[in-house]
């Protein structure tokens, strides 16, 4: 949507924010950590990265999540109950 309106990716999730297409509760991931964005991704045939670092919270370890992994993530919104393992 916001690429339709807009006419492009949007730089970052916080920006999704504050056009209104998107819950600043949303970019937390199951772990309580914030997925992480990027736009023009890094690879040449996807317009942007979204990702997470998975339960270990380490950027590029066995564990990450992206690709179309990250659609099947349940969001936890924040919520510290809603959180794998407590």
């Amino acid at each position: 949507m916001y690429r339709n309106d807009m006419g492009e990716y949007p730089d970052s999730l916080p920006t999704l924010a504050r056009a209104k297409y998107l819950d600043e509760r949303s970019f937390v991931d199951p772990w309580g950590r914030h997925f992480g964005y990027r736009a023009p991704a890094n690879r040449s045939d996807d317009a942007f990265g979204l990702w997470s670092d998975g339960p270990d919270g380490k950027n590029g370890s066995a564990d990450d999540v992206s690709g179309p992994a990250i659609t099947e993530m349940p969001i936890s919104f924040g919520s510290p109950s809603g959180l794998p393992g407590r």
